[in-house]
Formats: structure tokens, C-alpha cells, sequence
């Protein structure tokens, strides 16, 4: 995958929320649109934060020292 390929999707998946919550806006009324904004907040938060955390637990689990055996020793 190039890194212009790269930089259309993750566009592309920033905009998707921003895509619902315009839709949302113009079909649900007010009180179902607060649980849509609800909805949006968190897949935001899921986009931003999601790589970020995998990407720590990748680097936790591949720097875990390992325990020594009878082999070891």
C-alpha cells in the first residue's frame, strides 16, 4: 500500500463520523440526535485512541522479558 493510499484512508475514516453525524442531523429529531452525537463522540474516540493503545500493548508484549528456564541457566 503506498502512502498515498494511506493518507485517502485514513481520511476517509476520520470523515465517516462526521458523514453520520450530518445525516443524523438531517433525519433524526432532537432527542435521538443526542444519542447520535453520544455515538459519534465515541467512535472518534475510538479512531484516535484505538492505534495508540494497540500499538502500546504490541510494544508491551514484544519487550516482556522473558523467564529464564532450567535450560537457561
Amino acid at each position: 500500500m503506498t502512502v498515498r493510499m494511506q493518507a485517502l484512508l485514513l481520511v476517509g475514516m476520520l470523515l465517516v463520523p462526521f458523514g453520520l453525524f450530518a445525516a443524523a442531523m438531517l433525519v433524526l429529531e432532537p432527542a435521538t440526535l443526542l444519542v447520535a452525537i453520544r455515538v459519534v463522540k465515541f467512535a472518534i474516540v475510538v479512531l484516535f485512541v484505538g492505534p495508540f493503545v494497540w500499538a502500546m500493548w504490541q510494544w508491551m508484549v514484544d519487550t516482556e522479558t522473558p523467564v529464564p528456564t532450567k535450560k537457561d541457566r
